[in-house]
């Protein structure tokens, strides 16, 4: 991907899907009242659960270059009830996550990249954007050949959460657009 990666959504999802098992989270495309065009919007089918969406994969090799576009980009409207995190996944089964707006996780595959990213969650349209690259030297992990793909949700299994009593009820819809891996620039 040398070139980059684009999607606003606008002709289909792309290459987005959920990816938990049973499905808790509804990935689809929507119009808002508040953004032109179409979103890519995710729903959480029921009460907490774990929330898994894979929002790029890796190329035929099995690896996800974030050496060559480290740049990951998107606009998201994030409602107060939601609790998210970004997540690399790795070619050895474990994760690295980038804490989004969930914060802290205790599970031993969910290891912290470290970065601490400002995100706000009431329900207006914000730009995000962060250098993979950095977070997979912060993490130890190769960013050319580690990283087979960049997930977004809650994969760990907090009690409160997992029941949807502090966040992630039943309903909750999270968007995000013009989702973007570009080169460093």
């Amino acid at each position: 991907l040398p070139w980059g990666l684009r999607n606003d959504f606008e002709t289909g999802l792309g290459a987005v899907r959920a990816v938990d098992h049973p499905v808790t989270s509804l990935v689809s495309r929507a119009t808002v009242a508040d953004r032109p065009g179409h979103v890519l919007a995710m729903t959480n089918v029921v009460a907490g659960g774990r929330r898994h969406v894979r929002l790029l994969e890796a190329e035929e090799d099995g690896r996800l270059d974030l050496s060559a576009t480290p740049q990951l980009k998107f606009a998201y409207r994030l409602p107060n009830p939601v609790r998210v995190n970004i997540y690399l996944a790795l070619a050895n089964g474990t994760y690295r996550y980038v804490p989004f707006n969930m914060g802290p996780q205790t599970d031993p595959l969910f290891t912290e990249a470290g970065l601490k990213l400002a995100t706000a969650a009431h329900n207006r349209w914000h730009d995000f954007s962060v250098d993979l690259a950095a977070v997979c030297a912060e993490a130890g992990i190769n960013p050319a050949s580690d990283v087979i793909g960049i997930d977004v949700g809650m994969l760990v299994e907090n009690p409160y959460l997992t029941a949807g009593w502090t966040g992630n009820p039943a309903g909750s819809t999270w968007y995000l657009d013009d989702l973007r891996l570009e080169p460093a620039g």
